[in-house]
């Protein structure tokens, strides 16, 4: 209890070691099969760019995708101007 009313980035800057540096990563993004090519992968990752930056401070957000799936690299990196940092 005594974190309830806490942000994630309060606990994180309380519980983590100084030598420890928190980011921000999107994971597990996906969209149901109905609903894709409708712009809703885009609008979810712009929404969660603002977060990252107007509520929680941080420059940068790290995506993880599975390399396997080419469908959402291809959206990532060429619509959306994600970079590829990791294999």
């Amino acid at each position: 209890r005594e974190y309830k009313d806490a942000s994630v980035l309060d606990i994180a800057r309380e519980l983590l070691p100084p030598e420890v540096t928190a980011v921000c990563s999107l994971s597990n993004l996906c969209t149901s099969p109905k609903a894709r090519r409708m712009g809703i992968a885009a609008k979810l990752c712009s929404e969660a760019e603002r977060l990252t930056k107007e509520e929680l401070s941080f420059d940068e957000i790290y995506l993880r995708v599975e390399s396997e799936n080419e469908a959402a690299k291809k959206l990532y990196e060429d619509k959306l101007g994600y970079q590829c940092k990791f294999e």
